[in-house]
């Protein structure tokens, strides 16, 4: 039963992390009382920046100022334990660690491992390990900040209104409601397995019963897909995307697009001109 149970219990986390995140995105804070278009269209100001600056100082700040307005706007610890603030720089680490070395990165030795054969860690591949680790996590907290503090729903409206193409943000919906949906069942079916179960199964019958529950997850989205095409077609849909909500701009809107603006151009002039390292 270990893999069931295993697999129960990714299920169960990935059902309290979806909550939390509604939770957070409808809560009366800063961020999460902006205008999405604003969040979004910063948010692409911000991950251009990003690519563009260079100096550690620099991506530092962003990342920094990306985990002070989650925090602002009511994050708190349990929000920090989120998959999506430490996997991405978890991962970015992984996969950096091998530019530390002299063995890629030639140069000055930070510290010297094994002096024969020379192994060591040097500074520029520090410098380039960094840059890299820093540059994933300041786009991977800025994402997660303005698209957990907004309503997917709304994420989805506001990019049609940015004239996102229509198959585009509707392929992004139907995909995000299936997930829950085939999560639902398959735990469903997960539970049931175990409610019937008199003796514990082998290893091998347990990665069986998985690879047949996953066969039969893709049968049944293939036929609900089905289903649901043909019921919104009777219904009269054409394609677009529409909302019962609109959206209304504010000053304090148009405020923090400016205020997002001129921070981005000011970390990028620092960082042209050196005062950024």
């Amino acid at each position: 039963m270990r893999h069931i149970l295993r697999t129960q219990e990714a299920f169960v986390r990935f059902a309290q992390e979806a909550l939390f995140a509604e939770r957070w995105a409808r809560a009366p804070h800063f961020l999460q009382s902006l205008d999405v278009r604003i969040k979004l269209a910063g948010l692409a100001a911000v991950l251009v920046t990003i690519s563009l600056i260079h100096g550690l100082f620099g991506l530092g700040a962003m990342a920094a100022a990306a985990l002070g307005l989650a925090l602002v706007s009511g994050l708190g610890a349990r929000g920090l334990r989120h998959p999506l603030w430490w996997a991405g720089p978890g991962f970015a680490i992984l996969i950096s660690l091998p530019a530390i070395f002299n063995l890629f990165s030639p140069g000055k030795a930070a510290l010297i491992l094994l002096p024969h054969p020379f192994f060591a860690v040097t500074y520029p591949g520090l410098e380039i390990a960094g840059r890299l680790v820093l540059r994933v996590t300041a786009s991977v907290w800025w994402a997660g900040a303005v698209l957990l503090s907004s309503r997917w729903e709304r994420v989805l409206a506001a990019l049609r209104s940015m004239r996102i193409p229509a198959l585009f943000v509707f392929a992004l919906a139907m995909a995000y409601r299936y997930l829950f949906l085939f999560v639902r069942l398959s735990e469903k079916g997960l539970y049931a397995r175990r409610s019937r179960a008199l003796l514990p199964a082998s290893a091998a019958t347990e990665r069986g019963l998985i690879g047949v529950k996953v066969a039969s997850l893709f049968r049944r989205s293939f036929a609900l897909a089905t289903k649901v095409h043909e019921a919104m077609i009777s219904r009269g849909f054409t394609g677009e995307y529409r909302t019962l909500e609109g959206f209304r701009l504010r000053a304090r809107d148009v405020g923090w697009g400016v205020v997002i603006l001129l921070f981005c151009a000011g970390i990028w002039l620092l960082d042209r001109s050196g005062g950024l390292g």
